[in-house]
This record gives C-alpha cells, sequence and structure tokens, in this order.
C-alpha cells in the first residue's frame, strides 16, 4: 500500500490500470483528463478494492485526484512547484514529486496537498511546519499544532 508503489504509472496511469483500459480526454485550454480502474490491497489479510480513479492535469499545472471509494486529492499549481523544487527538481510537466503524493499515504503527505474523504466527512492539509488543518462535514474544525522546541 502507498508508498510501495506510489509512482507506478508516473509515465503512463495505463500501468496503473486494473483492466489495461485507460481513458484519456484533452481540452481545448490544455487541461487532460485520464481515467483507469485501480485494483489496491488494504490492511490486513487478502483485502483489496477495486476503484475508478479519474486524474485531471490542468492547463496551469494543477492536479486533481478523485477517487471512486470516496477519496480527493488537490495539489494546485504552487504546491507542485514547490514539490518539486524540494524534490527531484526536474521541468513541469515531467516532473513526478507531486504523483507520489496523490497516490501514496494520505497521512503521509505534505504541506500544501489538500485531502477530502467523503467516508471519513473531512477535509485536510498540513503546512510547512506540520500544523493540521481538519476540517469535518458537520462544520467543526480541528487544528493539531506541532511540536517544536527553540534549543538554541
Amino acid at each position: 500500500m502507498g508508498g510501495s508503489d506510489a509512482l507506478m504509472g508516473y509515465d503512463t496511469l495505463l500501468e496503473r490500470s486494473n483492466d489495461g483500459i485507460l481513458m484519456k480526454i484533452h481540452f481545448n485550454e490544455g487541461s487532460v483528463l485520464e481515467g483507469f480502474r485501480e485494483w489496491q490491497e488494504l490492511e490486513g489479510y487478502n483485502r483489496t478494492e477495486i476503484n475508478t480513479i479519474w486524474v485531471l492535469r490542468w492547463f496551469d499545472h494543477s492536479v486533481l485526484k478523485v477517487k471512486e471509494s470516496g477519496e480527493i486529492v488537490l495539489i494546485t499549481s504552487n504546491a507542485r512547484h514547490h514539490l518539486n523544487s524540494i524534490g527531484m527538481n526536474l521541468e513541469i510537466p515531467f516532473d513526478k514529486d507531486y504523483f507520489s503524493e496523490i497516490f501514496g499515504e494520505p497521512e503521509e503527505r505534505r504541506s500544501g496537498v489538500y485531502t477530502a474523504n467523503f467516508k471519513e466527512g473531512k477535509i485536510w492539509t498540513k503546512d510547512d511546519e506540520g500544523n493540521i488543518l481538519i476540517v469535518h462535514s458537520n462544520g467543526e474544525s480541528v487544528e493539531k499544532m506541532a511540536v517544536s522546541f527553540d534549543l538554541d
């Protein structure tokens, strides 16, 4: 789960496809929408799930992933440039640092990545210092402040 196969399909999402079918739509302004079925292992013995996943890459380099099971991940253009600059620093759109964020474990996502889970009824993000903001579907918000020590 997560990190071990997060970069699989970076060159072509067809590698992530369970049935070998990749749907691809090109929009006039330069955005691309790709959809496929993914079979993913879950925690525990012999547990899997199959989901349809849509990845929208906007013309401004923002990325949105929508998973049938209720997960949505958004990386804005600015956040994608930041992830690229602290990672492999490849030329956009050939970068792949954002890819491990949208297909990796939700708890391990870096700052600038917004995640929503409709099953859990929440939206959350983390900043550069590790502070976490969570907004629940009932309107309740939770701020988790990262502990930092100034040892100087």
